[in-house]
């Protein structure tokens, strides 16, 4: 081999080996996992984030990604433990707390959430329609229905149009007997959310009722 051939390969090898030693970019795998999740790639963006916290352990918005993907996949257990150490690390409660709250309901925690989400605990992240919402229907799920109506409509004193709060008043009013009272906070969902599943379901049972 001469000297020349020598000196290319060697040059060949310490790029490789460089290669080898590079640690990953948690950032550039963090920014992957939301593009794949942003495209409805699920799994694929749990694989990223995975390899993103491996990297850098007390990365907390790669906490709180791999919490909201498993939320994503219907793993709420999963998800909870991953925002609370969001949460320990930092990340700003005003993202964090609305999906931690929406984790515990999905488990059926009721009382759960109310008491993550007292006021009190709430101070830094603020008070918002999508908190009372949530609050709502973890009154709904411990059967306190006048709080529950009392959280959807404060949820509406935020967001006057919030989808969750007009379909969950909407459940509570034709609950009440008054179908066509329900039909309309229905329908104002829909107009701000054209595709809410829950909207849909509930338009469709009270036009039954309703005889059409």
């Amino acid at each position: 081999m001469n000297k020349r051939t020598l000196v290319l390969v060697s040059l060949l090898v310490a790029t490789l080996l460089a290669g080898c030693n590079s640690a990953p970019n948690p950032q550039a795998l963090l920014a992957e996992a939301k593009q794949f999740r942003a495209k409805g790639e699920s799994k694929t963006a749990l694989i990223q984030v995975k390899n993103a916290i491996q990297a850098s352990p007390d990365l907390a918005e790669g906490h709180f990604l791999m919490g909201a993907i498993f939320l994503d996949l219907g793993q709420a257990a999963l998800a909870e433990p991953e925002l609370r150490k969001a949460l320990e690390l930092k990340m700003d409660p005003r993202d964090v707390l609305p999906v931690l709250a929406r984790s515990i309901l999905d488990q059926d925690k009721f009382q759960e959430v109310l008491d993550e989400s007292a006021p009190e605990r709430l101070a830094a992240a603020g008070p918002s329609a999508e908190i009372a919402s949530l609050r709502a229907r973890a009154f709904l799920g411990l059967s306190r229905i006048p709080a529950a109506q009392a959280a959807f409509k404060e949820a509406l004193q935020y967001d006057g149009d919030y989808p969750e709060a007009l379909v969950g008043l909407a459940k509570i009013t034709a609950a009440d007997g008054r179908p066509v009272a329900g039909l309309e906070l229905v329908e104002r969902a829909l107009v701000r959310s054209p595709s809410n599943l829950d909207a849909l379901l509930l338009q469709g049972d009270l036009q039954r009722v309703l005889g059409n």
